[in-house]
C-alpha cells in the first residue's frame, strides 16, 4: 500500500499537475523523467529505509525477493502507461524496465545483508551502501573529474534513456545494463548458495 501511494503521489506531482498544453511531445519529457527518477528513488532508497528500519521474522532472502518481485510488478502498469504518453519505442521501454529492475535488485542485495545483521551498525552500513549505489558514480566523477563513473549511476542511466538518444548511445546504455545484470545475478546466486545451508539448518 505504501508503494502504491508513493507511485500515485509521484504520478500526480510529475504528470497530472502540469498544465494541459504541456501534455504533448516533447514538452511532457521533463515530467516523465521526473516520474522515472521518483520511482528509482523509491526502489533504491525508500524501500531500503523501510525494510532496514524494522525487524523481520521471515528468512531475509525470501522476504527480500518477495519484496522485490512485488515492487517491480506494481511498477509495470505505471511504466507501460507512461510509454503511451511519452511515445517511447518498445526497445527503449524495455531498457528502462531493465534499468529499474537491475538497480532495485542491487539494492535488494544490501537489504538482504542488512536484515541478516543483528546490529544497528550492520543495517546502517547496508543503508549507506544503498545510498552509494545511487550517488557513488557521481561522487567518483566529482573527485576524479572522469565522466564515465557517473554514467553508471541509476539516475544518470534513467535520465539518458528518457530523452531522445542516438542508436550508439542506446547501445552504450544497453552494454552497461548487460554488465550490471550479470554482476547482480551472480551476486544473488552467491548469496543464495552461501546462505542456503544456514536456512536449512536453522542457524
Amino acid at each position: 500500500m505504501g508503494w502504491c501511494a508513493w507511485l500515485l503521489v509521484s504520478w500526480v506531482l510529475n504528470l497530472d499537475v502540469v498544465s494541459a498544453q504541456w501534455l504533448t511531445e516533447p514538452a511532457i519529457e521533463p515530467a516523465v523523467r521526473g516520474l522515472m527518477q521518483s520511482i528509482m528513488i523509491g526502489l533504491g532508497l525508500l524501500w531500503p529505509v523501510c525494510r532496514l528500519s524494522i525487524a523481520v521474522d521471515d528468512p531475509p532472502g525470501i522476504a527480500t525477493a518477495v519484496d522485490l518481485a512485488t515492487l517491480l510488478i506494481i511498477v509495470q502498469p505505471v511504466l507501460w502507461l507512461v510509454r503511451l504518453q511519452a511515445g517511447w519505442t518498445l526497445d527503449r521501454t524495455l531498457l528502462i524496465d531493465v534499468t529499474l529492475t537491475v538497480w532495485a535488485a542491487a539494492a535488494g542485495l544490501f537489504i538482504w545483508a542488512g536484515r541478516m545483521s543483528a546490529s544497528n551498525a550492520g543495517r546502517s552500513g547496508a543503508m549507506a551502501a544503498c545510498v552509494g549505489l545511487m550517488i557513488g558514480g557521481w561522487f567518483v566523477t566529482l573527485l576524479t573529474g572522469i565522466a564515465e563513473p557517473a554514467s553508471w549511476s541509476p539516475p544518470h542511466m534513467l535520465w539518458a534513456l528518457t530523452r531522445e538518444i542516438s542508436v550508439d548511445e542506446a547501445r552504450a546504455e544497453a552494454g552497461r545494463l548487460v554488465v550490471l545484470s550479470a554482476g547482480v545475478a551472480i551476486a544473488w546466486l552467491v548469496m543464495l548458495i552461501r546462505y542456503r545451508p544456514a536456512a536449512q539448518t536453522g542457524v
